[in-house]
């Protein structure tokens, strides 16, 4: 599950273009158990997703059509193997809300460093062991400055900002992508 403030720009072209990386040159059925969603932790159900952004999602490959924003809650999060946030603010915000979540929430930046150099690691054999196998390494990867792990926000910004987010996110998206295609490979 993909999380950031609204979920109309930055969490479902995550989604959208995790959807899209993974339907690329892979079986449908054996992605089929591996399910993509996001959620906002300052929204309400209903609102269309922003158009800039969509537009970003649409020629990246992604399908924006029918996205609508919903917030997380215990309900729709408590299943999750993976929460993928867009800022550290995001991260520690969501760990005090939903305290039981902690291991398995991570910035999209963070997990996609981690799970980089993971992909060697060829006792990973399911996605959820992969989400541990981040946890348990987080902090041997730190990022190179702190902000290097944020994605901002681009709301109400101009086209230039809004496609410099798409492609930090995107560039993130392409590695972790790449890591759940080989562990589902293995299990295959």
């Amino acid at each position: 599950m993909f999380v950031c403030t609204g979920n109309i720009c930055r969490s479902p072209l995550a989604e959208q273009l995790l959807r899209a990386r993974l339907a690329e040159s892979s079986r449908t059925d054996s992605m089929a158990n591996v399910v993509i969603s996001s959620a906002g932790l300052n929204t309400v159900s209903g609102v269309e997703m922003d158009s800039q952004a969509a537009a970003e999602s649409l020629a990246m490959g992604g399908d924006p059509s029918g996205a609508l924003s919903r917030p997380i809650t215990r309900g729709n999060s408590d299943g999750v193997d993976l929460i993928l946030v867009m800022t550290r603010e995001q991260r520690t915000e969501l760990a005090q809300r939903f305290p039981g979540l902690l291991r398995r929430i991570f910035t999209v930046r963070e997990f996609a460093r981690v799970v980089r150099d993971g992909q060697a690691a060829t006792e990973i054999r399911r996605p959820d062991e992969l989400v541990r196998y981040a946890f348990e390494r987080r902090s041997l990867f730190p990022a190179a400055s702190p902000g290097d792990d944020d994605i901002a926000d681009p709301f109400r910004q101009s086209a230039e900002v809004h496609a410099a987010v798409a492609a930090r996110i995107s560039e993130s998206i392409q590695t972790i992508a790449v890591a759940i295609k080989t562990v589902v490979a293995r299990n295959g």
